[in-house]
């Protein structure tokens, strides 16, 4: 008894023309794919998960996330760096040391300070002690949070899935953020509530519990998609069924990573 399924167009039936058995060839129209294929049917429990595949392809949704530094900005310290050394008495390499120093428990200030345990003004004191430096607040936040680039490789993408749910996921500092909040790649594509920020929510990537908060974000039944710089990030997300994607905007182009990897964008509404 031959069955249908309103997802896919109507099978045709036919006998192969060149076989002297009467095997039963199908042509089935896929409308996602434009593709028009010949299978060849043998009994029909063969055929059907065929069907269900073919539909799942050609229908495929996606949701995104996107961390922010070398993904959708790019980022120099260096840059912070140079202007600092003018209100310290040590060179750029031992001023870098002295902020960046691990703890003894092997933990670091800027971690304590990303995961909102400490507030600016409490990171900043603690700096200018550890660095001697002899600025005030204000001097210091304005130089620390000027080292970003906008990333234009990634602008048209974001472009062409503007209507597809996607959300921001970073680990990054308040002091920072007052910058980054007016970078066009964040303020043109996401909203205040599509935004994860690690001193907001006390969890800092590679942490799967802040993947998880994500997750619940998104809307179910689509496969996520997720972009960060760092492997261990990527790595923490595919635990827990996020496919993730190591992309470095200062050495990848996110379209042919996109491609390499099987994502097709134009599936859930990309155009281009």
């Amino acid at each position: 008894m031959r069955r249908s399924n309103s997802s896919i167009s109507r099978f045709r039936k036919s006998k192969n023309p060149k076989s002297s058995d009467s095997s039963i060839y199908y042509g089935c129209f896929c409308p996602g794919r434009r593709i028009f294929e010949i299978i060849r049917i043998v009994p029909y429990h063969v055929i059907n998960p065929v069907r269900k595949l073919t539909y799942k392809i050609a229908h495929m949704e996606y949701s995104y996330i996107f961390d922010i530094g070398r993904v959708l900005v790019d980022f120099d310290f260096d840059r912070a760096l140079e202007r600092l050394v003018r209100f310290a008495p040590h060179e750029k390499d031992e001023l870098g040391q002295r902020i960046f120093a691990m703890d003894a428990d092997g933990g670091s200030l800027s971690e304590e300070y990303e995961k909102g345990r400490i507030s600016s003004e409490e990171y900043f004191r603690e700096i200018k002690k550890r660095a001697d430096l002899d600025l005030d607040y204000e001097r210091f936040a304005e130089i620390w949070a000027d080292i970003f680039t906008e990333n234009e490789n990634v602008t048209g993408f974001l472009e062409s899935i503007k209507d597809q749910p996607k959300i921001i996921l970073s680990n990054t500092c308040s002091m920072h953020w007052d910058r980054l909040g007016g970078c066009g790649n964040i303020k043109n594509f996401f909203g205040a509530d599509e935004i994860i920020k690690s001193y907001e929510v006390g969890l800092k990537k590679p942490d799967i519990r802040i993947f998880e908060l994500a997750k619940k974000i998104l809307p179910a039944g689509r496969e996520i998609i997720y972009f960060d710089d760092m492997e261990e990030n990527v790595k923490a997300a595919k635990e827990v069924g996020i496919r993730g994607i190591k992309y470095d905007c200062r050495y990848d182009d996110i379209d042919r990573l996109v491609e390499e990897h099987g994502v097709k964008p134009w599936l859930s509404g990309r155009q281009g």
